[in-house]
């Protein structure tokens, strides 16, 4: 079939702008590299997760084009990725095996010009980070549906790590099977949270809790019905179905179509203030009565929003409890850096465990509620 030559014409141009792309990128990655060499030189973190929160704002407020604003920043996610592998190598710790949601949050922090280490433990993802084999660590610690991951948490307390940012990621669970009528299948691996996010449909599908066999990940559930493809199904990602090449019979099995989980990225960095962040604390407070209220009081008076609270035992002495919150707004400030320090005198134990730009907000704006210098447009929401 001939071309019209109206399309030939569109290519053309997009091959024109495609060279002066690639021209501007060469031009954008000589002055990335001699940013690594003045970094190196200083010995300052080759990732400031504040500097890309703000271009990313920025980028938002200067797009007028047809490209939505999460297509903008999935590109330029890939070119921060490949930018910062020209100032350093980075590598990831994340848990594994490949084809986990958690490597789809790392790739989504990090980018694939990252490297990629999975790990077949959380704690392990901690000591890797630790010891310095990697830059950082990506850990899930809550779901919209399942609640916390109470693992995380405890980590969190017993190593010296600091919370660098955060990610979002939507949750979509498949059923992946080569055998093509259910009935066949007789035992279906996953995670615990998997499959009680996936309830509904499997109670409608005839599955109950004798088919379930429950691994370390949805991923090592893909290789299991690799290798025993008869009777076998897994609930992983459609990612994991393209990597461990399985079939996918059923695409988006899970009970509530907004179900996401929140992941950390964990490592030694203290992002700088953006303007809009957050910060998470761990705390044990003295024990007598109303002690809670009165911390709470402490953040109401200053005007600080609590967007999460959490309680979770005290492993080394019974029936005491360590309270973790999060809170909008950067330790630097002084109206949470004030309240903190009158929060402390309730706490018989105080962490602070991070200091990060917020996944989700809008560009800083000034007190006056106009827009900060990121740009001029009115910022999209969605």
């Amino acid at each position: 079939m001939s071309i019209p030559r109206e399309v030939s014409r569109h290519r053309k141009a997009i091959d024109r702008i495609d060279a002066d792309i690639l021209k501007l990128l060469s031009s954008r990655a000589k002055e990335v590299h001699e940013i690594g060499k003045i970094k190196q030189a200083h010995e300052a973190p080759i990732r400031v997760p504040e500097r890309e929160k703000l271009l990313l704002d920025r980028l938002k407020l200067l797009n007028k084009g047809l490209y939505p604003d999460h297509a903008i920043e999935s590109i330029y996610r890939e070119i921060i990725s490949a930018s910062l592998a020209l100032e350093a190598p980075l590598r990831i710790a994340y848990l594994g095996p490949p084809g986990t949601f958690s490597h789809q949050a790392a790739l989504a922090a990090f980018g694939h010009s990252a490297g990629l280490d999975p790990q077949t433990e959380f704690r392990q993802i901690f000591e890797e980070v630790e010891k310095g084999a990697v830059s950082y660590g990506v850990i899930p610690i809550e779901n919209s549906v399942e609640g916390m991951v109470y693992q995380t948490l405890d980590l969190l307390l017993s190593h010296q790590l600091s919370v660098c940012a955060e990610i979002y990621l939507p949750i979509r669970h498949c059923f992946l099977t080569a055998c093509t009528d259910l009935s066949q299948v007789k035992t279906i691996y996953t995670i615990g949270q998997a499959w009680g996010q996936c309830s509904i449909w499997l109670k409608s599908q005839g599955f109950d809790s004798r088919h379930f066999e429950e691994v370390s990940s949805t991923a090592r559930a893909a290789q299991m019905v690799r290798k025993r493809a008869a009777q076998a199904a897994a609930i992983a990602s459609r990612q994991a179905a393209h990597v461990y090449g399985l079939p996918l019979y059923k695409d988006g099995i899970q009970d509530s179509a907004g179900n996401e989980t929140r992941f950390l990225v964990v490592g030694f960095d203290k992002p700088a203030p953006t303007g809009h962040d957050k910060t998470t604390l761990a705390f044990q407070v003295e024990d007598r009565v109303g002690v809670l209220a009165s911390i709470l009081n402490e953040l109401s008076t200053a005007g600080i929003n609590l967007s999460k609270i959490e309680s979770r035992p005290n492993r080394t002495k019974d029936w005491e409890y360590l309270f973790y919150i999060d809170v909008e707004g950067h330790i630097t400030e002084r109206r949470v850096s004030k309240a903190l320090e009158k929060i402390k005198k309730y706490c018989t134990v105080f962490r602070h465990l991070g200091s990060y730009p917020r996944y989700r907000s809008e560009p800083a704006r000034t007190p006056a509620g106009r827009l900060a210098k990121t740009g001029t447009r009115r910022v999209r929401k969605g």
